[in-house]
């Protein structure tokens, strides 16, 4: 699996922009979002399906394969003879591929079946079903998928007389996820049946992890970026931390699942998502594979949190582990920083700023504007007699005696103690 490094961040205007709808403090945690994320290739996923298929099934059995989509519970996956309702028109995401997949290997194995009808499973007494999908989260999908197979009486009687078994072929599920499918399937699972659907489901997964270890998939610093997908209230709550809250960092090439943060792929007026519509687009795409042109506009602009970095290089800290506490990530994105600032210039191989570094951080910290801050009119005590109040005080403290405000006429200043004044 392939992952975003902090150059090509750095060097791609798109991402600037998406991290640019972050607040400035909450701008390197979202860079580190992005570094723990891993994209599998359409390569990639072929190969180990195919792999997968080959390894499950016997040279002589046929066996059925099926792509797993979302279903509308009005319209059943069967239609009263036995047939399969007919796929929507439009493009339905990873399902596309997975079809296309299952068409290749029909075409390799004459024992592979694709998306048979119930004639044909009885025809050719298949007893291995095969549902593909690329990414498991909650399992909701995969559960109602087998129940709507399970509709057809005749399916259903060969289910409950353990005639077939189902697999399940995805390439990333959250550990968990079985036994949520299991238990959402219709059927009993108690120990005296015969024939206990537990038995009757099989799962098969290149990566299995668990839900509840977001430290292993998101690094140390986990807690920021739960943090962060929580602060953005554009994205609705259900998604922030991805469908069922499985917080996944498993991008495909050729969809996007919802289990990952919904501030990468949810959209709308308030926030513009980095994957619109689930999917990567043609340049993020490029990026990935070594293969973006930067444009000429952008190859100078260098990001907040790159200054901020040599700031602190400046003022003498140097440690990675120091420069990582004072900056709230990960030490391997600081290890990065290092790499990038080196390779462009800004550092020595001592990890010390280069006169390249120093002029940068001058024109930078020249442009920043210096607040003006609002002064209060001072009085000094020996000016002052018999006050009960000399310095400005908070106007809502009400046992205040005097306030000094600062004005704005020329008048002059007269301020009453006892039977005496003093001019100012």
């Amino acid at each position: 699996m392939k992952s975003l490094s902090i150059e090509k961040m750095e060097e791609c205007i798109e991402i600037s922009k998406w991290i640019n709808q972050f607040s400035d403090d909450k701008q390197l945690t979202a860079r580190q979002l992005l570094v723990q994320l891993r994209f599998v290739s359409r390569d990639s996923y072929s190969r180990w399906l195919n792999n997968t298929i080959n390894a499950l099934v016997n040279d002589d059995d046929y066996y059925a394969m099926y792509s797993v989509r979302k279903l509308d519970e009005s319209r059943p996956f069967w239609d009263p003879i036995g047939n399969i309702q007919e796929r929507p028109g439009d493009s339905q995401g990873s399902e596309d591929l997975v079809y296309s997949l299952i068409s290749n290997a029909t075409r390799r194995d004459e024992y592979a079946l694709d998306h048979p009808n119930i004639s044909i499973l009885r025809e050719k007494k298949i007893r291995n079903i095969i549902l593909i999908d690329d990414s498991i989260g909650s399992g909701d999908r995969v559960s109602g998928f087998i129940n709507s197979m399970l509709g057809n009486k005749t399916f259903l009687s060969w289910w409950s007389l353990g005639l077939i078994k189902i697999h399940v072929l995805s390439y990333a599920r959250p550990r968990g996820a079985s036994d949520r499918i299991i238990s959402g399937v219709i059927g009993s699972d108690h120990g005296k049946r015969k024939f206990r659907k537990s038995e009757k489901i099989k799962f098969n997964s290149k990566i299995v992890f668990s839900k509840a270890d977001v430290a292993h998939r998101w690094g140390s610093n986990c807690g920021s970026i739960l943090d962060l997908c929580d602060s953005i209230r554009a994205v609705q709550k259900w998604a922030r931390k991805g469908y069922g809250e499985v917080m996944g960092n498993i991008v495909f090439e050729h969809s996007v699942p919802n289990n990952i943060p919904g501030l990468l792929w949810f959209s709308n007026k308030k926030w513009n998502a980095l994957f619109p519509n689930r999917s990567l687009p043609v340049w993020f795409i490029k990026l990935i594979q070594g293969e973006y042109q930067a444009e000429a506009s952008s190859s100078s602009v260098i990001s907040d949190q790159m200054f901020s970095f040599l700031n602190l290089i400046k003022k003498g800290v140097r440690n990675p582990t120091s420069l990582a506490c004072r900056l709230n990530c990960e030490q391997s994105l600081i290890l990065e920083y290092i790499s990038m600032a080196i390779s462009s210039g800004f550092l020595s191989e001592k990890i010390r700023l280069t006169k390249v570094g120093h002029d940068l951080l001058f024109k930078k910290n020249k442009q920043k504007k210096v607040e003006k801050s609002i002064r209060k009119m001072y009085i000094p005590t020996s000016w002052c007699t018999d006050l009960t109040c000399i310095q400005p005080q908070d106007p809502k403290h009400k046992k205040a005696s005097f306030l000094s405000e600062s004005i704005s006429t020329d008048l002059p200043l007269r301020i009453a103690s006892n039977n005496m004044a003093v001019m100012v």
